[in-house]
């Protein structure tokens, strides 16, 4: 999904609660509704569902400076599939072998920011959380913006919300996150 089609899905769930004029509020929501987002998808992949990618890296002296969008490294092996001894000197620096490297690691999402009516590039990106992310994310969003005019409706997104993702949380304990094969008999 991209960010039109999402800011189309709260706005259809804003407009479901009878009583809710989004007419009086359109222009407050025309930009806090990009913000909402962001804010919404940095707690979804931060918590619940985090943003996994993989990088070769080609690493000399020693040192291996983290790009920005790594949340955290998950794992680093080498052009033979070996696992590589690190350990962090700053936050954003890497100690390492010089070498060739596979980085698997958590990614910050994408900022999500819209300035003007001309910026149309950000309605096109898609979003990077998973799929059941953005279900939850809908309800976060319009939770966010029911904040300060709608206490009633903001304790109901919310608690939709956190139930989407209770229910991302229960389904990932579930997944085994390792297979034993083999074994000793007796």
């Amino acid at each position: 999904m991209n960010v039109k089609e999402m800011v189309g899905r709260v706005m259809t769930a804003l407009d479901e609660v009878t009583g809710f004029d989004l007419t009086k509020n359109t222009e407050a929501y025309r930009y806090r509704i990009y913000e909402a987002m962001d804010s919404i998808q940095q707690e979804l992949s931060a918590f619940v569902s985090p943003i996994v990618r993989e990088a070769d890296a080609s690493v000399s002296d020693g040192r291996f400076a983290v790009p920005r969008e790594m949340r955290r490294v998950l794992r680093i092996f080498d052009k033979n599939g070996n696992n590589a001894e690190f350990s962090y000197i700053t936050p954003g620096e890497i100690v390492i072998a010089d070498g060739e490297y596979t980085i698997i690691y958590e990614k910050y999402p994408d900022v999500i920011r819209k300035v003007s009516e001309a910026d149309t590039e950000v309605d096109l990106r898609e979003l990077e959380i998973s799929r059941e992310a953005q279900e939850a994310m809908v309800y976060g969003v319009c939770a966010y913006l029911c904040i300060n005019d709608e206490p009633e409706l903001y304790n109901t997104y919310m608690n939709r919300y956190t139930a989407y993702m209770s229910n991302i949380l229960s389904h990932r304990d579930l997944s085994p996150s390792a297979v034993i094969t083999g074994g000793i008999r007796f």
